[in-house]
């Protein structure tokens, strides 16, 4: 299973991921050639979930979570995010999120009919965050790191927002696997979804 988090900047991607990563044991993979930051994460299936159930797959997060934010953003290429979950898809559940990537859909609408058709589920799991809520939070990364509250421009974050939903509509529209999640609390969504496999 392919699960493909999007959202604009303060929607809740990286902390949702973080959140299934918080599960397990999450060991990190660095293998292309000068990085020396993760191109994956691998969750192992051995260990127990909250339920008691085993997860029949290990679960690869794609990126970096060594930053506050998270995910396929520091990775260089549209071409490199989609070799990269073409090739942890071959040894199980597959997530990855990105600020840029969910403002593309040709790009990924043409990964996931490969993919499904090829190994099965691919989601496209948008976080129904509202613009005002992703603004909040980003004020408040903001004053974490020593800027004034309530100066943050809104018109970048409002348009890549527009963006996203635009998106959305497209991939409804285009018949694909559509999910909405709770931006309140993604994890059970996502965690329901991996346990079953679909």
């Amino acid at each position: 299973m392919i699960i493909n988090i999007r959202g604009t900047s303060g929607s809740g991607k990286t902390t949702a991921v973080r959140g299934i990563m918080a599960m397990y044991p999450a060991e990190a993979i660095v293998i292309l050639g000068s990085r020396k930051v993760p191109e994956a994460y691998e969750l192992r299936p051995h260990d127990l979930t909250p339920n008691g159930r085993d997860v029949q797959q290990s679960i690869y997060a794609i990126g970096s979570y060594e930053n506050v934010c998270g995910g396929c953003d520091k990775i260089k290429t549209q071409d490199e995010i989609c070799d990269l979950v073409r090739h942890y898809n071959q040894f199980g559940h597959v997530l990855f999120e990105g600020l840029l990537l969910s403002t593309i859909f040709d790009r990924y609408n043409s990964l996931s009919r490969q993919l499904r058709n090829a190994q099965g589920t691919y989601v496209w799991a948008f976080l129904d965050t509202p613009a005002e809520e992703c603004l909040r939070r980003i004020d408040g990364r903001r004053v974490e790191r020593g800027l004034p509250s309530g100066t943050l421009d809104p018109t970048k974050t409002t348009a890549k927002w527009n963006q996203f939903n635009n998106v959305r509509r497209k991939a409804q529209d285009a018949g694909l696997d559509v999910r909405i999640l709770d931006h309140r609390d993604p994890v059970p969504q996502i965690w329901s979804w991996l346990r079953a496999g679909k």
